[in-house]
């Protein structure tokens, strides 16, 4: 039995059962949100999330993201490779996924491909759009929670896990709007709060442990 299944009670079952459609899509919310962890274990992507931040940090010790004539022209490379195998992986995936060609765990393995090559994609395409000026002067508010990554994914994550393991009449009551409502405030107020950080510290909480723990030794975190 699932994680997710073991922490939701008879009686969450019960009301999920005696409500509408549209009550039980609402209520499914809080399963979702148990489920969430279930599914990272399960799936793997915990750990290709966990790879992709250790590929981020290994591109900003080479510099990649330093403004350059080469680094934009292997961005651009990137950029073309990325969509062209994103576009492949995504048809192959669709011909297959109910397809009786391949098993259950190659389907997934071609979608986990697709997705990693998505991700290229999505890097690629906001380095190319962070190379406009314009661009550069409408984003400059968010460096500080991207300097911040880590410590806002991990937060992140825990609260809206929380979040929508409350009682199921409590998501009823909000609806799905007000559940995007209630993400996007949280993240705002992360932005605000890596703005008030940033301003007084080098590194946000996760990322001096993580430097720490890398190089055994305690950095100075605070600005003087």
């Amino acid at each position: 039995m699932s994680l997710a299944l073991r922490l939701i009670s008879e009686e969450s079952l019960q009301q999920l059962l005696s409500f509408s459609s549209y009550g039980r899509e609402l209520i499914l919310l809080k399963i979702v949100g148990l489920a969430k962890l279930d599914y990272l274990l399960v799936s793997g992507r915990l750990f290709s999330v966990f790879s992709m931040f250790l590929l981020g940090y290994y591109a900003g010790r080479k510099s990649l993201f330093s403004s350059t004539k080469n680094n934009s022209q292997f961005f651009k490379r990137v950029l073309i490779g990325s969509f062209v195998a994103t576009s492949v992986f995504g048809i192959f995936y669709l011909i297959v996924k109910n397809a009786a060609i391949v098993t259950d765990r190659e389907v997934d393995a071609i979608f986990a491909v697709q997705r990693i090559t998505q991700s290229f994609l999505y890097v690629a395409l906001l380095v190319k759009l962070y190379e406009l000026k314009i661009v550069e002067k409408l984003t400059a508010w968010l460096i500080p929670v991207g300097r911040m990554g880590l410590t806002v994914y991990v937060t992140q994550s825990f609260f809206l896990v929380w979040f929508f393991s409350r009682d199921p009449s409590y998501v009823l009551g909000i609806g799905l709007g007000g559940a995007m409502l209630v993400t996007a405030s949280f993240f705002l107020l992360q932005i605000a709060l890596a703005l008030l950080w940033m301003s007084r510290f080098h590194y946000g909480p996760l990322e001096w442990l993580w430097r720490s723990a890398t190089y055994l030794r305690f950095f100075p975190i605070r600005k003087r």
